[in-house]
């Protein structure tokens, strides 16, 4: 069945830009080695990735570097092992699983955002401070839900007075049903 046989991949696009779906990139690399049965590593990157359907406030992601390593791509779960996803905003390390037959699956990350001044102009006014969150979230038959708990430290503006500098801690709870209903449970600052 091919299974067992190793194998390496690459994949070089150079600029695109596609307004309709709102994505355009400077170039894209992606390479990818190992055995369907057993490991597979994808490593790459997006250059100059931006996406039209951010809030424009919003920091563009910039260059997108990946690095996975998936599992069992031909059994009833697929695991990732471990991914690595890096941008100027944010980087997230995790992994999960996912099983397609029950369109179920998991992701656990750790999102770290060294600097809250990108995000400035969203909060509208200079922001100071960094974040670290740990995300857990949910596939269950196109329901989506979503856990966090984390931290901001340092959080204030540049004329803010060191003594009113905060810390803040964070957790909670979210849904999305396929209806389109949310919910937002046992948030906490």
């Amino acid at each position: 069945d091919g299974n067992e046989t190793g194998f390496q991949a690459g994949l070089d696009a150079g600029p695109i830009d596609v307004p309709e779906q709102g994505v355009a990139w400077k170039g894209l690399h992606l390479k990818a080695n190992g055995k369907l049965s057993g490991v597979v590593r994808i490593q790459g990157k997006v250059e100059e990735l931006k996406l039209a359907t951010l809030d424009p406030r919003l920091p563009q992601p910039g260059t997108v570097t990946v690095d996975a390593t998936l599992a069992d791509l031909s059994s009833e779960k697929i695991r990732i092992r471990s991914f690595d996803v890096a941008m100027p905003l944010v980087r997230l390390k995790g992994d999960g699983d996912y099983a397609p037959s029950l369109d179920r699956g998991e992701v656990r990350a750790n999102v770290d955002l060294p600097s809250l001044e990108p995000l400035s102009a969203i909060a509208g006014r200079a922001l100071t401070g960094k974040a670290l969150v740990d995300l857990t979230a949910n596939i269950d038959k196109g329901n989506l839900s979503a856990r966090w708990q984390g931290r901001v430290d340092g959080l204030g503006a540049p004329d803010v007075p060191p003594g009113l500098i905060a810390t803040v801690d964070l957790a909670g709870t979210a849904g999305l049903a396929p209806d389109g209903s949310c919910t937002l449970r046992d948030a906490k600052l």
